[in-house]
């Protein structure tokens, strides 16, 4: 049992020892960090919700009897939403996504939206997307299948309606219409 909370404690620190590895080696090679601009940012959270998206719907395809696979599922689309230094995160199931986390690319852009057309749409995500995190921690604590399958079934739902669609504007369009209908879809050389 003490093996396992020492474990636990020391995700943290895992996390954190991680993210200077990986800072470390973008310095060492040289390589520039990606451009943290609205644009990049806005296109990083849509591939990392997509991936917890995926992740979910990967679940249904389970024909366990055991709870492990279900639970791993859902702490794999918790982290392509959550950065791997949260305590939410788990790194035991994967990293899904890029490794920064859909929440806080998504708080990035609202701290930079003022006034800006798209922010309708990124609060509408950012919102769903934390619903999506909560009902997630809820299936990976689940004690039975069908408790299980109704915290993720929500959790995709509310991902669902984060992404948004290309064709709406505002905040009934999530990311996907901030993106198709506001200058995060236009690239920088355009």
């Amino acid at each position: 049992m003490t093996g396992i909370n020492s474990a636990k404690r020391l995700r943290p620190l895992a996390g954190a020892i991680a993210l200077f590895l990986a800072s470390l080696a973008i310095a060492g090679t040289g390589m520039a960090a990606p451009d943290r601009t609205p644009r990049n940012e806005a296109l990083g959270a849509a591939a990392d919700i997509q991936a917890a998206i995926a992740s979910l719907q990967d679940s249904a395809n389970l024909t366990a009897s055991a709870a492990a696979p279900y639970k791993a599922a859902a702490a794999r689309a918790l982290n392509a939403l959550v950065s791997p230094g949260n305590a939410d995160y788990d790194s035991a199931a994967g990293r899904n996504g890029d490794g920064v986390g859909a929440l806080a690319r998504l708080q990035w852009l609202l701290q930079r939206a003022d006034s800006k057309p798209w922010k309708a749409g990124i609060q509408s995500a950012w919102v769903n997307t934390m619903v999506a995190k909560g009902r997630l921690e809820k299936a990976r604590t689940a004690d039975g299948l069908d408790e299980f399958q109704s915290a993720s079934s929500s959790a995709l739902e509310a991902l669902l309606v984060a992404a948004g669609s290309d064709s709406l504007a505002g905040s009934l369009g999530g990311l996907r219409g901030a993106i198709a209908t506001t200058e995060l879809g236009v690239p920088a050389q355009a």
